[in-house]
């Protein structure tokens, strides 16, 4: 069939028909068969008429006809996302196995399952003392269009690495308080020490402050500001702004797994057994890592799936595809409170979000498996599946087939009234 890649058989029998036709005529019942013996006509056809009414009549198709191969891909994706909830195979979300914490909140585990050390992987109990954080401080809320510095030349110096960093700011007679911070964060941000330096809203909408945060977290980004420069023996700008002293200072993380303590630069650490994890608040009692259901793939599975379900909803409602539109809200709508417990939680306008908590916790207690997996052909997964199944093999048949398809007459009339036989004709040259 390569050697009809570009040419749509509707195309050509349609060409066909308006040779020998002035009147309307169908084309949708064109087949594959049909379509293989056409192409020895197409020889005989005047090649400068054919190639202008083919560039013609393909452009007037294209954009139901991309639009419906779109709505094949779209329901695949679909169809993909619906199985890895629903099957009980390797690709099945539940059947993948891996390193759990019993506290999320607390420690969230980043484990690899291809790693060869978890087939060492033991349980563990980890102690969270204190998390890293990086140091920050937060310059004093001052009148945005204020004038707190006299002109002139003002130097500063952050140190942080074991290194010294001098800065040089121009106060001119139009600068403002904003102004200035703006000045000193550009300087600092262009010369990439390792701070993050930004102008945020002060106390409310006409104040603004300085803020210097180290980029990375732990000890070793320490940094210190001081002045070194300001004229006639003004207060300096450090000063002035009050980004000299920390209002957070930088911290390791210290916690220990099964009662030996440890340290880190970084929340990001290495918990054994193949097993990485990241430390996100201190806690009072252990946190349990045992090996089970892998959350995280379970739960990037309820996110392909709600994503994969809202375009499949956007391009239907866009489309003015209703039987799609209503076959996937009759489902989520007979099942709107069952989902809204399991964290997959519904609009007015029938779009899916996620409520973190409460996946999370239907994750841990098993109920979002047993919603997927259980009640056969009429349960949530049994459902949604049947539809997925029957969209991905013919999304057709949820088309407002009139509103998609079209037909031509020598006047450029559009018209369509044969639905039995569209998929293989209108789609033949698109979907093999």
């Amino acid at each position: 069939m390569a050697g009809i890649s570009g040419i749509n058989m509707n195309t050509f029998a349609a060409y066909s028909n308006y040779k020998n036709s002035s009147s309307m005529f169908n084309i949708g019942g064109i087949g594959q068969t049909g379509a293989i013996g056409a192409m020895g006509s197409l020889n005989s056809l005047k090649t400068r008429e054919a190639n202008n009414f083919l560039s013609s009549s393909q452009n007037q198709a294209s954009s139901p006809l991309s639009f419906l191969t779109g709505m094949k891909q779209n329901a695949s994706e679909f169809n993909s996302s619906v199985k890895a909830l629903t099957g009980f195979g390797a690709n099945g979300v539940f059947s993948q196995r891996g390193a759990q914490s019993s506290d999320t909140s607390a420690l969230a585990i980043n484990s690899n399952k291809n790693n060869s050390g978890f087939n060492n992987f033991r349980p563990m109990n980890v102690e969270i003392d204190q998390v890293a954080t990086a140091q920050r401080n937060e310059g004093s809320s001052m009148l945005a269009s204020g004038r707190s510095a006299e002109r002139g030349n003002y130097g500063f110096s952050i140190d942080i690495g074991g290194q010294s960093h001098d800065f040089s700011i121009n106060v001119g007679a139009g600068d403002t308080n904003k102004s200035i911070q703006q000045k000193m964060a550009d300087a600092v941000n262009k010369r990439g020490i390792g701070i993050n330096a930004s102008v945020e809203q002060g106390d409310n909408s006409r104040s603004s402050r300085l803020v210097f945060e180290s980029e990375d977290t732990g000890t070793n980004e320490a940094f210190a500001v001081r002045d070194t420069n300001a004229p006639n023996g003004r207060e300096g700008l450090a000063s002035m702004m009050n980004v000299d002293e920390a209002d957070q200072q930088a911290q390791n993380a210290i916690y220990s797994v099964n009662g030996t303590q440890k340290t880190s630069q970084s929340n990001e650490v290495e918990l054994g057994g193949g097993v990485r994890g990241t430390l996100k608040e201190a806690t009072d009692d252990a946190v349990r890592v045992s090996y089970g259901q892998d959350a995280g793939a379970i739960r990037g599975g309820v996110e392909d799936f709600v994503k994969s379900y809202n375009s499949m909803l956007d391009s239907a409602e866009s489309n003015s595809m209703s039987r799609l539109s209503s076959s996937l809200n009759g489902i989520t709508n007979t099942y709107r409170g069952t989902l809204s417990n399991l964290g997959i939680e519904s609009d007015a306008s029938g779009r899916l979000s996620i409520n973190s908590e409460k996946l999370d916790a239907s994750i841990q207690n098993g109920r979002l498996e047993d919603a997927f997996r259980s009640g056969g052909s009429y349960g949530i997964g049994g459902r949604l599946q049947n539809t997925a199944n029957q969209m991905e093999r013919n999304p057709m048949s949820y088309s407002n087939t009139s509103s998609l398809m079209t037909t031509y007459n020598q006047n450029n009339s559009f018209n369509f009234n044969n639905y039995s036989s569209m998929f293989s004709g209108q789609l033949f040259n698109f979907l093999l």
